[in-house]
C-alpha cells in the first residue's frame, strides 16, 4: 500500500513538503534563540538577592545556564 501512496505523490508535493518542513524547523530554532536571549536579558535586570531566591547565580544567568536551578522540590 505504501508504494501506491508514494507513486501518487508528485514531485511538486514532495518539494513543497520538504520546503515547509525546513521552514518550520528553521522558524523553531529562531524562536528558541529569541526566547533564550529575552529570558537572559530579563533575568539580568533582577537583583542578586532575587536570583539567589530562585536558585540562580549571576554567572549562570550570564552563561545562559538554567539547567540546575531550584525547582522548589
Amino acid at each position: 500500500m505504501s508504494t501506491l501512496v508514494l507513486n501518487t505523490v508528485s514531485g511538486f508535493e514532495t518539494l513543497l513538503r520538504s520546503f515547509l518542513t525546513g521552514w518550520a524547523i528553521g522558524t523553531g530554532k529562531i524562536m528558541k534563540s529569541y526566547t533564550e536571549k529575552r529570558t537572559i536579558h530579563a533575568m539580568q535586570s533582577l537583583s542578586d538577592y532575587t536570583l539567589r531566591d530562585i536558585g540562580l547565580s549571576r554567572e549562570q544567568v550570564l552563561r545562559g545556564d538554567f539547567t540546575n536551578y531550584n525547582t522548589g522540590k
